[in-house]
């Protein structure tokens, strides 16, 4: 009974962390558990729950900032688990510590330890956990502005999360490629990851996660210059921050707004917003995240185009800014805050001041100026791949297209494994080239290719035009069918002008080494087939079942430049609004579709190979 109510805590811990991010609950939930485990003789049980209680404590202070403390209940969670052998919470304990030390700014340490986590959970089959420590090593790579190794493992997590179908993670990694992206400058592409992660936390009814997106696409639309979306993004994110009653990283969002504002030539707006934005920091935030809301507020009381400018609070605000940053931050913002002070001064005429602060103006563009080299290199290795896959993707895209059909393609690129259809109503088409042995031992191969070429396109052309699908070419053989894998009603009649229209006369261009007189065989039978996709790697969509076999008979067993179609495949051809015509097909000698006189011939009956005996007919235009 004890084990179960334990287990219930910890569940419920669970679900605060991950799933409602109420951290002081989780530590109470985790608290009361190590209390009552205290109490409990080691058993094996009771150890594995231990462990998993570190392990859930650990996690909330590691999210909370508490990092010293974290670490110790980690390793505590980890050396346990391996005592017990409990294998999954060694693999979850080895990619919390690799957290840990990323939040140390460890970032080897980090590495090693999450990259000991994927191996882990891969051999324990875990691959959503592979893919939650390979996600998370893209966040270190991110970290270390190593952005081309970051996409590459946010985009191979991104590529099995989707697959296991665990859609809040496939969110926050593509949320963090988005972010990857602004780093890089690759905007455009910032926004398009962002807006997919929008919808699916959206879908979600992830509210927790809505505020930064919506900030960070407010960043992306912000530095492509496009400003009214760019107020629209950071007006939403704002409101979500509101609804949720979250105080703390509200003011970076109200300086942005202020920001946009300046920019729009709005500066009393701006310096409203500023304001607000310093009173939020003031109140709920660390003072460092006013640093670039102080040097904002010092470059508009700097610009003389502002009524309210002020060379004394300028410099004030400036000043703050620059101490706010520090040696170890932004050298970008650091730089442009210098810029502006410095031309303050020379304003001022206090040279010397200016002087020193150019300098330093100087000194920090020039660091952050190889800063910038580095980030270059990488947006062109980063658009290098991002075109290569996106090049690869359409062309697998047109490939599929070429070689399955459209439907078929979508269902695969679904992730559909196994298709395997039933079509109880289809028309089967087989078409042959007569002579065509005799004709290759007077031609090279060259050119038996080209005629093939020649005859295959045009057969192609034709049955496109009338509805038919391709299904494969065999040597000189030739199979289509209408009726799959999209039904169609008329499959017969469309069969029947695509025959009719392969036996018209062509003239090839192309000149050939020997006389060229093409003839062909053609054989229809309507019936019910088993339509679906074979092999993994080389797809084909292939036909089975008795129908295909007997129009393969009726094209062996026709004649040269005739259509040889059964009774079956006639009955479906004189169908009326779901009638017959007439009883037997025997009583036609003329008949008209879609405008079009034609002539049935009776062969009687026949022996057919491997069908007995069969009614069959020659099908022609009327002369």
């Amino acid at each position: 009974m004890i084990h179960q109510t334990l287990n219930e805590l910890l569940d419920r811990a669970e679900a605060e962390i991950y799933k409602h991010f109420n951290y002081e609950q989780a530590d109470v939930l985790c608290n009361q558990a190590l209390a009552i485990i205290a109490e409990l003789d080691s058993t094996h049980e009771v150890r594995q729950l231990h462990a998993r209680a570190l392990l859930h404590y650990s996690d909330s202070l590691m999210r909370q900032g508490n990092i010293a403390e974290a670490m110790p209940h980690a390793e505590s969670a980890l050396s346990t688990a391996k005592e017990i052998n409990a294998n999954v919470m060694i693999a979850r304990a080895t990619g919390l510590i690799g957290s840990i030390y990323r939040s140390r700014l460890e970032y080897g340490r980090a590495i090693e330890y999450m990259k000991q986590a994927v191996g882990l959970h891969e051999t324990l089959g875990n691959r959503k956990n592979a893919a939650a420590n390979l996600s998370n090593i893209g966040g270190v790579y991110s970290d270390m502005q190593d952005y081309v190794h970051a996409l590459e493992y946010f985009t191979n997590a991104v590529g099995i999360l989707e697959e296991v179908g665990d859609t809040l993670s496939v969110a926050i990694t593509r949320m963090q490629i988005g972010d990857v992206y602004s780093s890089l400058g690759l905007f455009d592409k910032a926004i398009e990851q962002q807006t997919i992660a929008l919808h699916l936390f959206k879908e979600l009814g992830a509210r927790a996660f809505l505020t930064e997106v919506y900030n960070s696409i407010g960043v992306a639309y912000y530095y492509l210059g496009t400003l009214d979306h760019a107020l629209e993004y950071y007006g939403k994110a704002l409101s979500s921050k509101e609804e949720l009653g979250e105080m703390e990283g509200m003011g970076i969002i109200i300086g942005n707004i202020g920001l946009v504002y300046k920019d729009l030539g709005e500066y009393d707006n701006a310096m409203e917003y500023y304001g607000r934005a310093l009173q939020q920091i003031e109140k709920y935030e660390h003072p460092n995240n006013g640093a670039f809301v102080f040097g904002s507020v010092g470059e508009l009381y700097a610009d003389i185009r502002y009524d309210g400018y002020d060379a004394a609070k300028a410099e004030e605000y400036l000043l703050k800014a620059i101490t706010l940053i520090g040696e170890g931050g932004s050298k970008s913002e650091r730089s442009r805050f210098c810029l502006f002070l410095s031309d303050l001064y020379k304003n001022e005429q206090r040279w010397e001041e200016a002087y020193r602060y150019k300098s330093m103006y100087q000194e920090l563009k020039d660091e952050a100026r190889n800063d910038d080299a580095v980030k270059l290199t990488q947006k062109h290795d980063v658009e290098k791949n991002y075109a290569i896959e996106r090049a690869r993707s359409q062309a697998t895209d047109e490939i599929l297209s070429n070689i399955l059909p459209p439907n078929i393609t979508e269902r695969l690129l679904k992730g559909e494994k196994k298709i395997a259809d039933t079509h109880e109503n289809v028309s089967v088409l087989f078409a042959d080239i007569v002579g065509f042995t005799q004709l290759s031992s007077k031609l090279p191969a060259g050119e038996l290719i080209d005629i093939l070429d020649i005859v295959f396109t045009r057969f192609d052309t034709i049955c496109k035009k009338h509805g038919l699908e391709k299904i494969k070419t065999i040597g000189d053989a030739y199979m289509a069918v209408c009726g799959a894998p999209v039904a169609v009603e008329n499959h017969a009649e469309r069969a029947a002008l695509a025959a009719l229209e392969m036996l018209e006369d062509f003239s090839m261009e192309q000149r050939f080494s020997a006389r060229i007189d093409l003839g062909f065989r053609i054989g229809l039978h309507s019936g019910s087939v088993v339509a679906g996709i074979i092999g993994e790697n080389k797809y084909s969509y292939d036909l089975w079942g008795d129908a295909v076999n007997t129009a393969s008979r009726m094209e062996s067993h026709g004649e040269e430049d005739k259509i040889h179609v059964s009774e079956e495949f006639l009955k479906k051809l004189l169908m009326v609004n779901g009638e017959w015509l007439m009883e037997e097909a025997d009583d036609f000698s003329s008949f008209t579709i879609n405008h079009l006189p034609l002539t049935i011939i009776s062969r009687g009956e026949m022996t057919i190979k491997g069908k007995g005996t069969m009614k069959t007919y020659f099908l022609e235009k009327a002369k």
